[in-house]
């Protein structure tokens, strides 16, 4: 017996015109059954959009080269710099109802800030926030939107 399981998956063609550089996607088991004595095991693509925000500005930074920055004055390398701001992603986001996407802050200064709380406020529920996130500032982050935060030591 064949049996065929499927999913909303978006149609990924215009993510360069958006500029999509940092968003990944996943297969992940679905619902299993069994259907005439043998179990049947169906996966499902989710996309999980990223924005990375350095200085208040959409980026896709390369490797490690952030944290060497600090340690040894090496220069920053980065892949990919948006015009668009971190709240039109997370629009777009919202308009193809992307769950589980991310915002994190590469270095969380107050431009960078201000950009992952506009994001969070143009897509509220939609998005995780990390980078910076402490004990003292979480609930802030939660207000604002935030799905969940991301705490990292």
């Amino acid at each position: 017996m064949t049996s065929t399981c499927a999913a909303r998956v978006p149609s990924l063609r215009w993510a360069p015109q958006r500029g999509w550089v940092g968003s990944w996607v996943s297969v992940r088991p679905a619902k299993c059954r069994t259907s005439g004595g043998h179990a049947v095991v169906c996966a499902a693509v989710s996309f999980r959009p990223c924005i990375d925000i350095h200085k208040g500005k959409v980026k896709q930074i390369v490797g490690s080269t952030l944290r060497d920055l600090a340690n040894d004055s090496m220069e920053l390398v980065t892949n990919f710099e948006s015009d668009k701001s971190p709240a039109e992603f997370a629009k777009f986001y919202k308009a193809d109802e992307l769950l589980g996407g991310h915002v994190i802050m590469l270095g969380a200064n107050p431009s960078s800030q201000a950009a992952a709380l506009e994001a969070l406020r143009a897509y509220p529920g939609g998005l995780q926030v990390g980078g910076g996130i402490n004990l003292e500032n979480a609930m802030s982050y939660l207000n604002e939107g935030a799905s969940h935060v991301i705490v990292t030591s």
